[in-house]
């Protein structure tokens, strides 16, 4: 399977990564990508701080996007959440890579099944779930990506992926898993520079996640 979904981004995006051909261009394909790890990481979730002030909330109806729906925009003061459907059953984070989308660094989540619940925001203090210890990415501002409910690890508690990621551009450094726990799974994205605008896109079981700079 991970061998199947690498392939997919480095040569010729398929099935679930057909998304990234058909948003991407001539820079499109990755340049890193997560490995399977070797253990669970319980501290892989995460409990983070939103940014002070009152953040504004642009939501969308559904527990996904509609494969062809204009990506949603947040920023600074607006965050982007999509609830889960009643019932919803937990979806399994698979792969996270960093990827570039229509020249905009961006960061992509593959999940076994379809995408669940999210919400994705500027935060000022990201911690692990667990323990509430700093889990501060490279980068100088940190954008939050939660799932809801999901996992990041198989029936026995081995992780999927390590929880960290090299980013491939020049404003995404790295991304770390700070939360894998109680049906939750959270990525912080370290940001250079200040709080840019992003975008949000869902197409089949990938969600994205892409800076889109002013």
């Amino acid at each position: 399977m991970h061998g199947k979904f690498l392939l997919a981004i480095a040569v010729a995006p398929i099935a679930a990564f057909l998304f990234f051909a058909a948003c991407g261009d001539d820079d499109s394909a990755s340049a890193s990508q997560t490995t399977p790890s070797a253990a669970a990481s319980k501290d892989a979730g995460s409990s983070t701080t939103p940014d002070p002030g009152k953040t504004k909330t642009a939501k969308t109806p559904g527990a996904t996007q509609d494969p062809a729906a204009t990506p949603v925009r947040g920023d600074a003061a607006v965050a982007v959440e999509v609830a889960a459907k009643a019932g919803a059953e937990q979806a399994t984070l698979q792969q996270i890579a960093s990827v570039r989308i229509q020249k905009h660094d961006s960061v992509g989540f593959k999940f076994g099944s379809s995408v669940p619940g999210y919400k994705v925001e500027y935060v000022d203090a990201p911690s692990a779930c667990g323990s509430g210890q700093p889990v501060k990415p490279n980068g100088t501002v940190y954008l939050a990506v939660r799932f809801s409910p999901a996992v990041a690890h198989d029936a026995s508690g081995k992780a999927n992926l390590t929880p960290t990621l090299t980013g491939s551009g020049k404003l995404i450094p790295q991304a770390l898993q700070s939360c894998d726990f109680e049906g939750v799974v959270t990525w912080v994205i370290g940001v250079k520079g200040e709080k840019v605008p992003f975008e949000v896109a869902v197409q089949g079981s990938v969600l994205t996640v892409s800076l889109v700079p002013k």
